[in-house]
C-alpha cells in the first residue's frame, strides 16, 4: 500500500513526494509512544494511539468509521461552501466523506498536524483520492508545512476568501493544540493577503481598468512572455537584481556580468544601476500607479521592459523600447483566449523580483542567480542600496536567519515575499538558485555564493537581449487578425447588455458572461460607495468612458 500511495503522490504533488522519500526518520517528531492499525467489523482500518501515559485512544468507530463519518459530518457547518479546510487527516474517513458531499469546484486543503502518523497511514490506507481529486492539497506538519502559504496563494480569491468551513476532526484539537491555532493562522494570513489585494484595487480604481483597456495597443505592437520563450537561451543564466544593501556590495562585479548573464533589473533597482553607468537587459514594472521617479532617466524609455497590461500607462505610453508582457487575469485573460494568444500561467508573486522569478519560469531558464534581494535591513538599518531608508521597525515577528547564520530583521512585506519563494522555488524546479546576499535572509531551496562564485560556475556567452527580441514574434504577426477596433465595439456592447441587466437585477448572475464583467468586478469588489447597486452603476459609466476613449485612441 505505501508503494501505491507514494506513486499517487509523485505523480499528483511530486515536491511533496520529493521530501517524504528522503525525510529522515529520526527528524520525525514522535507525536505518541505507538500507533496501531486496526481493522473494522466494515473492514476499513482505524488507528489506535497509544500516549506517553500508556492510555490508549481510538479514533473512529470500530464498526463503521465512514458512516460514522457522514452522522458526524451532518453536524458541522454546510459544507457547500468554495474553500473547506479539514484539520485532521487521520484514517482518511471524515476526509473522504467530505470529497463526496462538497460541491464539485470547491478547493480542500487536508492539514495533517502529525507526520509521525501520516507516515504510518501510507501503509494500510488507500489515498489515490486525496491526490487525484482536483482542487485538493495535503499539509503535513513536518514535512511540507512551510507550503502552507503557497496553498493559501492557490486557494484563496477576491471572489471567494470568505465562503470557506472549518472542519476539526474529533479528538485532533484536543492532541494538537498549537498545530490547530497554526493552522488557523496561516488560513488568516492568506485572508489578510486578500484584504491588501482589495485595499489595492481600491486605491487604483480610477486606473486600473483604464490601464487594461488602453494598454492592449502595446499588446497588440510587442509580444507576451511564452512567444519570447520560443526563442530564449535557456542554458544562460538569470541575474534578477533588486535594490537591497547588497546590491552596494557586488557592482564591480556586476559590471561586466553581462557578458556572461541575462539582468533583469527590478524597477528600484534601476536608479542606482544606471547611476553606475551598468545597463539592464531589461526591467520591470506591475504596478498600476508606480511613481515614474523610477524612470526619470532617459535610459529607461529605450530599455526593454516587462509589465502587465494593468502596468500604469503613464509609464507605457513613455517607453519607447520592446515590451514583453506576463501574467494578468480577469479581463486581459478573456482578451488573449479571443485572439488565441500565449499567455503567461505562473502566478505573480506581487511585486517586481517575485514577477520576474515567474517570468523565468516560463521563458525556461534553468538557473537564476538574486541578487540584492536581501529581504532584511542592512548592518546600517537602511532597507535599499546607497541608504534609502523606509524606516527601520524592530519586530521580533519578522526575524529571520541570514545566509551566514546571523539573525537579521525582516519585515511584514518581505516575510510574505520570502514565503513565497519558499513556496515557489520547490515547484518551478530550476536546477540552481543562487542567492549572493551574505546578510540577506536564507531563503529555503536557494545555494548561497558570491555573484563572481555563480558567475564562474554557471555563467554562459549569450545573443544579446535586442536580438532575441528581433526573433521573437509579435502578437500581431502570431495573430494578424487582432483588430483594437472591433475589439473595443465588442466591449461596449456587452457594457451595454450587462447595463440593461442590471437595471432589473443587480445581482443577474447573466452579467459574468462577459469579458467586460471582468473591468466591473473590481467596482464590486472595492465597492467605495458601501453600496452594491451604486457601485456597479458607477461602474459601467467609468467602464463607458474609458472604452470611448480607447476607440477615440485607435479609431
Amino acid at each position: 500500500m505505501r508503494q501505491r500511495n507514494l506513486n499517487y503522490i509523485q505523480r499528483g504533488f511530486p515536491e511533496l513526494y520529493e521530501r517524504i522519500v528522503n525525510i529522515k526518520p529520526d527528524s520525525v517528531r514522535q507525536d505518541f509512544a505507538a500507533i496501531e492499525a486496526m481493522e473494522t467489523v466494515s473492514k476499513e482500518i482505524v488507528f489506535v494511539f497509544t500516549g506517553e501515559n500508556q492510555e490508549q485512544v481510538r479514533i473512529g468507530s470500530a464498526y463503521d468509521p465512514r458512516h460514522e463519518a457522514r452522522i458526524w459530518l451532518q453536524a458541522q457547518d454546510d459544507i457547500q461552501v468554495d474553500n473547506i479546510l479539514l484539520f485532521g487527516l487521520g484514517n482518511g474517513a471524515i476526509a473522504r466523506t467530505i470529497l463526496f458531499q462538497k460541491k464539485g469546484d470547491s478547493k480542500v486543503l487536508i492539514y495533517e498536524p502529525s507526520a509521525q502518523l501520516f507516515l504510518y497511514a501510507l501503509q494500510y490506507i488507500d489515498m489515490r483520492e486525496f491526490f487525484d481529486t482536483p482542487g485538493v492539497r495535503i499539509i503535513v506538519e513536518g514535512i511540507n508545512e512551510d507550503m502552507y502559504s503557497g496553498v493559501m496563494e492557490e486557494m484563496l480569491t477576491l471572489d471567494n476568501y470568505d465562503r470557506k468551513v472549518f472542519i476539526v476532526a474529533p479528538k485532533m484539537a484536543e492532541f494538537f493544540p498549537a498545530s490547530r491555532k497554526f493552522f488557523v493562522e496561516r488560513y488568516l494570513d492568506g485572508v489578510g493577503r486578500m484584504m491588501s489585494n482589495r485595499n489595492t484595487i481600491r486605491r487604483f480604481l480610477h486606473l486600473s481598468p483604464f490601464n487594461q483597456l488602453h494598454n492592449l495597443q502595446y499588446v497588440e505592437k510587442y509580444t507576451t512572455v511564452p512567444l519570447l520563450a520560443r526563442v530564449w537561451e535557456r542554458e544562460v543564466p538569470i541575474i534578477i537584481i533588486g535594490a537591497g544593501p547588497s546590491l552596494k556590495e557586488e557592482v564591480d562585479t556586476l559590471r561586466n556580468a553581462g557578458e556572461q548573464a541575462f539582468l533583469f533589473a527590478v524597477d528600484s533597482a534601476l536608479p542606482y544601476m544606471l547611476k553606475e553607468g551598468i545597463i539592464p537587459d531589461a526591467y520591470i514594472c506591475i504596478e498600476a500607479d508606480k511613481p515614474l521617479w523610477f524612470f526619470e532617466d532617459e535610459r529607461t524609455k529605450e530599455i526593454p521592459l516587462f509589465c502587465k497590461v494593468d502596468t500604469t500607462h503613464k509609464l507605457l505610453d513613455e517607453h519607447r523600447g520592446y515590451k514583453i508582457f506576463g501574467k494578468d487575469e480577469g479581463f486581459v485573460s478573456k482578451f488573449y483566449q479571443r485572439y488565441h494568444i500565449p499567455e503567461s500561467f505562473y502566478r505573480y508573486g506581487g511585486n517586481g523580483a517575485t514577477s520576474f522569478f515567474a517570468a523565468c519560469k516560463e521563458l525556461g531558464a534553468k538557473n537564476v542567480i538574486l541578487l540584492g534581494q536581501d529581504m532584511a535591513y542592512g548592518s546600517d538599518k537602511t532597507s535599499h542600496v546607497g541608504g534609502r531608508d523606509e524606516g527601520f521597525v524592530e519586530d521580533d515577528r519578522f526575524l529571520y536567519k541570514n545566509n551566514q547564520g546571523e539573525i537579521v530583521q525582516s519585515r511584514q512585506d518581505w516575510h510574505r515575499f520570502i514565503q513565497w519563494y519558499q513556496n515557489a522555488i520547490p515547484a518551478v524546479r530550476f536546477e540552481h538558485v543562487i542567492n549572493t546576499a551574505p546578510r540577506g535572509v536564507h531563503i529555503k531551496g536557494t545555494e548561497y555564493m558570491s555573484l563572481a562564485q555563480a558567475l564562474d560556475s554557471l555563467g554562459q556567452k549569450h545573443t544579446p537581449m535586442n536580438e532575441l527580441l528581433a526573433k521573437a514574434e509579435t502578437t500581431a504577426v502570431y495573430n494578424p487578425h487582432i483588430d483594437l477596433l472591433s475589439f473595443y465595439q465588442s466591449c461596449e456592447r456587452e457594457r451595454q447588455q450587462i447595463q440593461a441587466l442590471t437595471e432589473v437585477d443587480p445581482h443577474d448572475e447573466r452579467r459574468k458572461q462577459f469579458r467586460v464583467y471582468e473591468l466591473l468586478r473590481l467596482y464590486e469588489i472595492a465597492d467605495k460607495q458601501n453600496n452594491f447597486a451604486e457601485s456597479q452603476n458607477a461602474g459601467l459609466d467609468m467602464i463607458g468612458n474609458y472604452i470611448a476613449k480607447c476607440m477615440e485612441e485607435v479609431g
